[in-house]
């Protein structure tokens, strides 16, 4: 009976470690996305207004 106690508190911090690196990834996956939109919305953007000259 003495393991019990390590034991759950092992199984509590490798559940909390888990979760928090699941909304890690999940954050990081996110602002990847929102990254790659800002750039395709900005490279659409310079086509549309500045054609070529966005480019020089």
């Amino acid at each position: 009976m003495i393991g019990t106690g390590t034991w759950t508190s092992f199984l509590q911090e490798s559940s909390y470690l888990s979760c928090s690196l699941m909304i890690n990834l999940l954050f990081q996956c996110l602002f990847f996305f929102l990254l790659l939109n800002t750039i395709l919305l900005v490279s659409n953007l310079g086509m549309v207004l500045g054609g070529p000259y966005f480019y020089l």
